[in-house]
């Protein structure tokens, strides 16, 4: 090969690895996908329903001992799950959410539709899908 073709080729090589550095440097920066994003923005399931009050804040002592007694363990979520484990937003799927033992049952309303979770420090109420109600910082 002589030196004027392993020139062109290795302006030619330069040249796409600048087009696709230019590219990724833009995507970190807010530029490009502006109608993705918009696309995501968290909305209540069901906007405007009322606030349903599952559990009562004289409920907190009595899940405290049992969980204390029964050594359970608080796995922290991440900050951004954790955000996300509020009423109105769906359950966030592959989180480790652990059914409600029988045993704090008799302290919750019975309710054929409602599904009760530990998800890290926190207990949830669940209604198809949708977080009804969170007891927080339960687990500490």
């Amino acid at each position: 090969m002589d030196s004027r073709k392993l020139f062109a080729v290795g302006a030619a090589m330069a040249l796409v690895l600048t087009s696709f550095a230019g590219s990724a440097d833009a995507q970190g920066r807010g530029r490009g996908n502006a109608k993705k994003n918009k696309a995501k923005v968290a909305v209540p399931a069901t906007p405007g329903a009322p606030v349903v009050v599952i559990f009562k804040e004289s409920d907190r002592p009595k899940f405290q001992q049992y969980f204390v007694a029964h050594k359970f363990v608080a796995e922290p979520l991440p900050p951004g799950i954790a955000m996300n484990i509020a009423r109105g937003k769906p359950l966030p799927g592959g989180i480790n959410a652990r059914v409600l033992p029988a045993d704090l049952l008799v302290y919750v309303p019975r309710d054929p539709g409602l599904r009760y979770y530990i998800v890290g420090d926190r207990v949830v109420a669940v209604r198809e899908g949708t977080i009804v109600d969170v007891l927080l910082n339960i687990l500490k």
